[in-house]
C-alpha cells in the first residue's frame, strides 16, 4: 500500500476550470474546486491548486498577459473619456493578447471583461453587429455576466448582451491548447469539463500517449449535482476515483495503439510494449479510492446537497494530431 501511495503522489493532474453551460460561473467554480479537493483527499493523483494552474500558464505567456492587461485598462480609460473608437482599438488588442496568453484556460473573467469593453464601445459607435459578436464571447466565457459582473451597462447594450448570453455556444477547450497546458504545467494529466444547466458534470481526462503523435481522451459522464452547485458532495469523490481509473484506461489504450500500429514498409516494427501490469500507472490507478473535499467558493465581485442519481458512462477516443 505504501508503494501504491508513493506512485500515486508522483503522478500530477491539473483540473482546468470547468466550463459553465447554462449555469453561473461561480457554480462551475465550485464544481471545479470540489473535484480538485476530492483528488487531494483521495490521494489518487497530486492535484494542482487553481492558482498554480493560472499562474503556471501565465508564467510562459507573461509578456502577452501583461500587454493584454495594459490594453484592457487603456480601453476602459478611453471608453470612459468618450473615445469609443480608441476603446475599440485597444480592446481588440487586449482580446487577441488574452487569447495568446491562454486566458480562456486560467483567467476567463479577465478575458470576458476585455470582450465586454469591446462590446459596449461598439454599441456607442452603433455597430450592433460587432457588439453582439463581442457579447457572444462574453457569454461563452462568463455566463450570467450581465447579472453577476457587468457594471454601468449602457441601456442600448443591455438587450444585446442579454440575447448574446442566451445564444452563446457551449465552448470547448481546443485539444492543442490542452497539449500546450500540459506541457507548460509539466503535469501527467489534464482534466477538462463543464457543468450543465441540468447539474450534470461532464469531464475529460487527457493524458500522454507513448507516441508523441497520439492524443488520448477518456470521457466521464453521469454525475449530477443540484443547481446551485453545493460546496460539499460525495459526487466529487466519485468523480475523483473515476478520474484515477480512467487515467489508467487512457494510458493502456495509448500503449495498445502503439503496439497495434503497423510499421511502414521502410521502417522496422516498433518493439512490443511491456505488459500493463508492469507499468507504474497501473498500480497508481489500482490504489485509487473515493474521497470528498470541503471547499469554499469565491465571488468575483462583491443545505445539504441533494444528489440526483445518474448513470456513469464513459468512452475512450484515440486520434492523431
Amino acid at each position: 500500500m505504501l508503494l501504491w501511495i508513493g506512485l500515486c503522489s508522483a503522478a500530477t493532474v491539473a483540473v482546468v476550470d470547468f466550463q459553465a453551460w447554462g449555469v453561473s460561473h461561480d457554480d462551475a467554480d465550485l464544481a471545479t474546486e470540489g473535484v480538485r479537493a476530492a483528488l487531494l483527499s483521495a490521494g489518487v493523483l497530486d492535484s494542482l491548486p487553481g492558482s498554480d494552474i493560472s499562474d503556471g500558464v501565465s508564467a510562459s505567456t507573461e509578456s502577452d498577459l501583461r500587454s493584454a492587461r495594459a490594453h484592457a485598462a487603456e480601453a476602459r480609460r478611453l471608453y470612459l473619456s468618450g473615445d469609443y473608437a480608441g476603446a475599440v482599438s485597444a480592446a481588440s488588442e487586449a482580446v487577441q493578447e488574452h487569447a495568446t496568453a491562454l486566458s480562456d484556460v486560467g483567467r476567463r473573467p479577465e478575458f470576458a471583461d476585455a470582450w465586454y469593453t469591446l462590446g459596449v464601445a461598439n454599441v456607442k459607435l452603433q455597430r450592433n453587429i460587432d457588439a453582439s459578436d463581442a457579447f457572444l464571447h462574453v457569454g461563452a466565457l462568463y455566463p450570467h455576466y450581465l447579472e453577476e459582473r457587468a457594471t454601468n451597462v449602457p441601456p442600448a447594450a443591455t438587450a444585446l448582451l442579454s440575447a448574446a448570453q442566451r445564444e452563446a455556444a457551449r465552448p470547448q477547450i481546443d485539444a492543442e491548447e490542452i497539449a500546450r497546458v500540459r506541457s507548460l504545467l509539466r503535469v501527467d494529466w489534464v482534466v477538462t469539463g463543464a457543468v450543465t444547466e441540468e447539474g450534470e458534470i461532464v469531464a475529460q481526462v487527457w493524458g500522454p500517449g507513448t507516441s508523441g503523435e497520439v492524443r488520448v481522451r477518456a470521457e466521464l459522464k453521469g454525475y449530477f449535482l443540484p443547481v446551485p452547485v453545493p460546496e460539499i458532495s460525495d459526487v466529487y469523490g466519485r468523480i475523483a476515483a473515476d478520474i484515477g481509473r480512467k487515467a489508467v484506461l487512457v494510458q493502456s489504450v495509448a500503449v495498445q495503439a502503439d503496439v497495434d500500429q503497423p510499421a511502414g514498409e521502410d521502417e522496422p516494427a516498433a518493439p512490443r510494449r511491456r505488459p500493463i501490469t508492469s507499468q507504474w500507472w497501473f498500480w497508481a490507478g489500482a490504489g485509487a479510492i473515493a474521497g470528498g473535499g470541503v471547499l469554499v467558493g469565491y465571488s468575483l465581485w462583491q443545505p445539504d446537497p441533494v444528489q440526483v442519481p445518474g448513470e456513469d458512462t464513459w468512452s475512450v477516443e484515440v486520434t492523431g494530431f
